[in-house]
């Protein structure tokens, strides 16, 4: 929209996303303060580019005129680089899921925020070594960009980059909103079979303990049910595992007398022809139910 691109790869690029609010817009006063904190060699090495938001077309083109009115020679000296991201580049947003306990509308904010992000970033690939992003109602500290660049060369030897196989956990973790743990199918549908690694000299001894070619017994959907025991549940193996779609199982504890294992169909016209029941394993034959009753009726 405004401003020149050198083409003179900086030291740091400037990152700020900016969208209009009703009460009170900060723009400006971020930019001022930006500019300000810098002298002229740390501007010289520093590219500043705001990235327009707005989906309404004439307030986005409204704004950055207004911005680049007020920064003139910033935008004349190519320190200063005014961008707009058109409507057409965001995909269509379909929101069914919520996270965080979050409303619809917030979520539609998140992720368009989501995008924007990646949107600066894509235009500001090829413009410095290092990327900082800003929020566009902030102020910062004189000689802020010198303070940055000391701190990145007191790293400058640091491993700042993890292999793809050390990165994925944490890539996972950021998949599982609002829990400390990490979504996995138990068990695992592939096993490790090599031992020589790709990598010369080393040896890769890794399995998944929980795979198994094993296959399940029975082959159908057993029809909707709510699955409740009063027996004890060993372990994580919860009664639910022998009903559906799994090739894990439920292992009961302390059973006595009257304690039971209830299937209430949710459907009490469900068509049900036959059962199947059974009991016990190879690896662990004494856990097997060696008494039981098994009783039907179509009344809870």
């Amino acid at each position: 929209m405004y401003g020149k691109n050198t083409f003179n790869k900086k030291n740091v690029v400037i990152g700020i996303p900016t969208i209009s609010r009703r009460k009170e817009n900060y723009l400006h006063q971020t930019l001022q303060s930006v500019i300000d904190s810098m002298n002229p060699t740390e501007s010289s090495n520093v590219t500043i580019l705001v990235l327009f938001v707005d989906t309404d077309p004439d307030l986005r083109r409204k704004r950055a005129k207004e911005t680049a009115y007020k920064f003139t020679n910033s935008v004349k000296s190519g320190l200063l680089l005014l961008y707009q991201v058109l409507p057409e580049f965001y995909p269509q947003m379909s929101i069914t899921r919520r996270t965080y306990n979050d409303s619809i509308e917030r979520i539609k904010w998140r992720s368009k925020q989501v995008l924007d992000f990646a949107f600066l970033l894509m235009h500001s690939q090829n413009l410095s070594e290092y990327f900082l992003i800003l929020e566009d109602d902030v102020i910062t500290t004189p000689h802020f960009i010198t303070s940055i660049q000391k701190f990145v060369q007191e790293r400058d030897n640091s491993d700042w980059v993890k292999p793809v196989d050390l990165l994925i956990m944490q890539f996972l973790d950021l998949l599982v909103p609002s829990k400390a743990i990490v979504t996995r199918r138990v068990p695992g549908l592939f096993q490790h079979i090599g031992l020589f690694s790709s990598l010369e000299g080393k040896v890769q001894k890794a399995k998944d303990r929980s795979f198994t070619s094993a296959s399940r017994m029975f082959h159908f959907d057993n029809p909707p049910a709510d699955i409740v025991t009063t027996l004890g549940v060993y372990k994580k193996h919860y009664p639910e595992l022998c009903y559906y779609d799994s090739n894990k199982f439920f292992w009961g504890s302390a059973p006595k007398k009257k304690r039971h294992l209830r299937h209430n169909f949710q459907k009490a016209r469900e068509s049900k022809k036959r059962i199947y029941i059974s009991s016990g394993l190879a690896t662990h034959k004494d856990d097997v139910v060696k008494f039981a009753e098994l009783k039907v009726s179509p009344l809870f």
